[in-house]
């Protein structure tokens, strides 16, 4: 009994630590559902993140750990803390493991494209870049074509800052293509947002005009009196650049005034805002509305300026520097304490296991090519030794009666020989076939790579298909042509087996198995002759 109460313990721990499990993914789904609804993150969510950061750390998988990082970074991001923001984003990418099938890559994907749009608010494109094809990848992993079409085009943007306009417009032009491909016309329609400036200012107004038009009409982004979405009124400025563009000034005077009208939420909107209405008054001739305007453009510019400096985007990326190298170290650091001794354990038993098999493997190759070896040299050495015989035994038919009878033993002993390697067990007076194409040059060398282990070069299989177009052209017409319906290696077993190449030389000449060699035989003799199997396969061929 006294250990009764030590299990009782122990249970009730463990049950307790299932109801927190339980209660913590709960926190993490719930958290996960706010951002999926856009949920604008404050600082009074930090202690929840933080709390599910550290849990899963120590007690979740590899998904839940990505998702809690993930989402601490979104509140860091909301909260405009970039450089944190980038920090746990990278933590939560340490985390994914992209070698398991299990792999959440749709929200890695996610992470990557949060991670490019960092980036090019803070003005750095050759990383907003890089990280958009990285959440293009991995969106294609979670097979989700369409968010990978939508990183693809997001780059668009990044390009419009290193000045490469035609980059900007084939990008536009490819996500716009890919996205019509999928049924979405307002996306295809809202990627020209940014190409619609370098039309302007490559005074191509005509094709300007007809991309404002797609934008303003398919893209969704305006309500039924023409007010773009909020957060997108920099396309006011476009708008007024175009009017300047085509002369209409009045318009250009408007749209100017409307973008001047957001510019207490968003600073950045003044610039642009005075430029087109200075502008607008320098062509009306209004020296005064010029000047006023003039003034207020120059404080809105060095106002912008300050606002983006330099030193605060070399400083944002020296933090993430940091923070990334300093993450990535406690990471290995966790995870060695973690699988070490599994990994060893694996190590081990893959090591040994790798060893037997290829020991295995080795073996059983050795003793296969052992056996090819065997028969297929004696058959080359017997073939060969009988037609230098026959043809030394013409030159002696004359004049050299008892050496032409020794050599007539011989061949005789050669024919019982080469008998016993035919599945017919013919003879070689009966193989119809004249001495000098068995007996040709091509035919011997291919015998000899038989006898050696050698597949023979395409240059020498040439030569062998000339020998049959030559010698033979009636069954090098049949096996070529369409109405056989031989494959490559059908043809070149048919062209072997009328050679008299035995299957073991097969095998080793096309490069294959016994057992396929066997199986393409079988084919050969039911395409040709309709016929079932293999036994008949020799003689058919060898009477064409």
């Amino acid at each position: 009994m006294k250990y009764f109460g030590v299990i009782i313990s122990v249970l009730l721990a463990f049950s307790s630590c299932s109801h927190e499990g339980e209660a913590m993914r709960q926190r993490l789904d719930y958290v996960s559902e706010c951002n999926r609804a856009d949920t604008v993150f404050t600082e009074a969510w930090l202690p929840t993140v933080d709390s599910l950061a550290q849990y899963f750390d120590r007690h979740g998988n590899t998904n839940e750990r990505m998702m809690a990082h993930y989402l601490q970074g979104r509140v860091h991001h909301d909260m405009g803390e970039a450089p944190q923001a980038l920090a746990c984003y990278r933590d939560a990418t340490n985390h994914a493991d992209t070698t398991d099938m299990g792999c959440d890559f749709k929200t890695l994907s996610r992470i990557y494209g949060q991670m490019s749009m960092l980036f090019y608010l803070q003005r750095t494109p050759a990383l907003s870049i890089q990280y958009a094809r990285m959440a293009e990848q991995t969106a294609y992993q979670a097979k989700d074509t369409l968010s990978a079409i939508i990183f693809a085009g997001g780059i668009a943007g990044a390009y419009h800052e290193l000045n490469e306009m035609d980059s900007v417009l084939g990008i536009c032009r490819e996500s716009s293509k890919r996205f019509l491909e999928h049924g979405r016309e307002d996306m295809a329609a809202a990627v020209f947002g940014v190409c619609i400036g370098i039309l302007i200012d490559r005074h191509q107004f005509v094709n300007a005009k007809q991309l404002m038009d797609t934008y303003e009409n398919k893209s969704g982004f305006f309500d039924d009196r023409g007010n773009i979405q909020r957060g997108k009124e920099i396309y006011y400025s476009v708008k007024g650049k175009y009017y300047l563009g085509v002369g209409k000034l009045d318009s250009v005077v408007y749209y100017s005034r409307k973008l001047l009208g957001h510019s207490s939420r968003n600073p950045d909107y003044k610039e642009p805002a005075y430029r087109g209405l200075m502008y607008a008054y320098q062509r009306m001739g209004k020296t005064d509305s010029v000047a006023k305007y003039a003034s207020l453009y120059t404080d809105a510019n060095d106002s912008a300026i300050v606002r983006h400096s330099s030193e605060e985007i070399v400083r944002m990326q020296s933090l993430y520097n940091y923070s990334e190298r300093q993450k990535l170290a406690d990471r290995k650091t966790i995870e060695a304490q973690r699988y070490r001794n599994t990994l060893l354990v694996m190590v081990v038993v893959c090591a040994l296991t790798l060893m037997a098999a290829y020991s295995l493997w080795k073996s059983h190759k050795r003793k296969i090519l052992a056996v090819l070896l065997e028969a297929n040299s004696k058959y080359a050495d017997s073939i060969k030794q009988y037609y230098h015989i026959q043809r030394d035994l013409e030159l002696s038919r004359l004049n050299h009666e008892q050496y032409r009878r020794s050599q007539e033993r011989e061949l005789e002993r050669l024919k019982e020989v080469l008998a016993t390697y035919q599945d017919d067990n013919s003879r070689p007076e009966s193989w119809d076939l004249e001495n000098a194409i068995l007996g040709s040059a091509i035919v011997e060398r291919f015998h000899l790579l038989a006898s050696k282990i050698t597949i023979p070069s395409e240059k020498e299989w040439e030569d062998l298909f000339g020998l049959l177009h030559d010698r033979l052209p009636s069954f090098y017409q049949l096996i070529q042509g369409e109405q056989a319906s031989l494959t490559e290696y059908e043809r070149k077993a048919s062209m072997l087996i009328r050679l008299r190449f035995i299957p073991s030389e097969l095998a080793v000449l096309l490069g294959l198995s016994k057992q396929r060699i066997s199986n393409i035989r079988r084919d050969i003799n039911h395409k040709l002759f309709h016929e079932k199997g293999t036994r008949t396969l020799d003689a058919h061929i060898r009477r064409l």
